[in-house]
């Protein structure tokens, strides 16, 4: 069970119930609210503005 409230069937020698803080639906990088601009476009950005400077 995670913290959201959504349940999950998992198998496990821990038995009985297994408490989670985040999950795939509540997570903000999974749940597409995080916003992550990849480090290439960052850095195909400055090499196109250092362009523009010449």
């Amino acid at each position: 069970m995670c913290g959201c409230g959504n349940t999950f069937t998992i198998l496990s020698t821990k038995g009985g119930t297994v408490y989670l803080e985040v999950c795939n639906q509540c997570h903000p990088f999974y749940a597409g609210r995080l916003k992550i601009k990849p480090a290439y476009y960052e850095m195909q950005a400055e090499l196109e503005g250092g362009k523009k400077e010449e």
